[in-house]
């Protein structure tokens, strides 16, 4: 337990078996109780956790009023169900991520076989499909750049009783929270900017070392990495002194940081037009030549697990939509698999 300033205090809650190693939560105090944001993994032991950090502040879970995710993803709001049946707390998040939960929740029956058609679909050999969609293993909720999807073996969680659109003032105490919609690594991610203090609660949006992960999965009409670069445009010149960031390290540099992170996007879709060299490829031949996780010194394909995998080839299918729709890539349909090529043309 860490007391940032006097009324915020950032909780250590363990991931279990992930190499990201915990989540940062943040309790706030108001004046009729505790807003406790990013509560952590449905887990016993992140739970057990929890509770010791409260108990060192001197805090009982009774006392938590309000439950505020970032965004929907298991480490961030796995505990939220948890909590509210001890407390009747009100659990806040975005419309948008209740409306990717309730999604999830009812077409989780032939999930898998969608996934599969789509893995296939961009290239993904025969044989390797059900491997990647075996539960996360490796660096699974870092994914190959650092934030992923919730397992499918997660709980059903608990749904949210008050939606924000973004724009909302949420005050808790002495301190007052804008809500600020930054979608792209998941749809429904908000930030919390406290102006009084230059602080930002930036959850999984802008992490200091490394990359949250940003992958198109099988709704090929959304573009999570162009929401995503645009979120972080949205965030780059607010008045912030202090970053606070769902896992790692507090930090001061916002500016520098999402310049690192636009940089390093770039940098990658370089890697993407170099892997295609002038032929057209699928989306899974350009991922096995890139270089994956740069900030942990770099791995080759090969050497992922399988849900990272995965990961790999829906960030490098995030990328060549943003190419595609900006006219720097084309599209080819044959033998019911989608190539991309560098000139610019879609041909059927």
């Amino acid at each position: 337990m860490t007391e940032i300033i006097p009324g915020i205090y950032q909780l250590k809650v363990p991931i279990p078996n992930n190499p990201l190693g915990n989540t940062n939560s943040y309790l706030l105090k108001g004046d009729d109780g505790y807003l406790i944001i990013d509560p952590g993994m449905n887990h016993d032991e992140s739970f057990a956790a929890l509770g010791k950090e409260l108990t060192a502040i001197g805090v009982a879970f009774e006392e938590i009023t309000r439950i505020l995710a970032t965004h929907s993803h298991g480490d961030h709001y796995g505990l939220a169900g948890r909590i509210k049946k001890l407390s009747n707390a009100t659990i806040i998040v975005h419309q948008t991520a209740r409306d990717n939960m309730q999604f999830m929740a009812q077409h989780r029956q032939g999930r898998g076989e969608e996934m599969e058609k789509w893995l296939l679909l961009n290239g993904v050999p025969k044989s390797d499909p059900a491997e990647l969609q075996r539960g996360p293993g490796g660096a699974q909720r870092g994914g190959p750049q650092g934030g992923g999807p919730r397992p499918p073996q997660f709980p059903e969680p608990t749904m949210p009783d008050v939606l924000l659109q973004g724009g909302e003032t949420i005050n808790v105490g002495s301190f007052s929270l804008e809500v600020l919609f930054t979608p792209g690594h998941d749809p429904g991610h908000i930030c919390l900017y406290e102006s009084t203090h230059k602080i930002l609660f930036s959850g999984d949006h802008v992490l200091p070392g490394i990359t949250p992960s940003v992958g198109l999965q099988t709704d090929s009409a959304l573009n999570p990495l162009g929401n995503f670069l645009n979120s972080l445009n949205a965030v780059k010149h607010l008045d912030v002194t202090l970053v606070l960031p769902a896992h790692e390290q507090t930090f001061t540099d916002l500016k520098g940081r999402v310049d690192e992170i636009i940089a390093h996007h770039a940098h990658r879709d370089a890697e993407i037009m170099a892997a295609m060299n002038g032929e057209a490829r699928t989306a899974y031949e350009i991922s096995t030549v890139i270089t994956w996780m740069p900030s942990l010194g770099g791995k080759k394909f090969a050497e992922l697990g399988p849900w990272d995998k995965r990961m790999a080839v829906m960030e490098t299918l995030a990328h060549l939509k943003v190419m595609k729709d900006s006219g720097k890539v084309g599209t080819i349909l044959k033998d019911s698999t989608v190539y991309y090529h560098g000139n610019g043309k879609t041909i059927k």
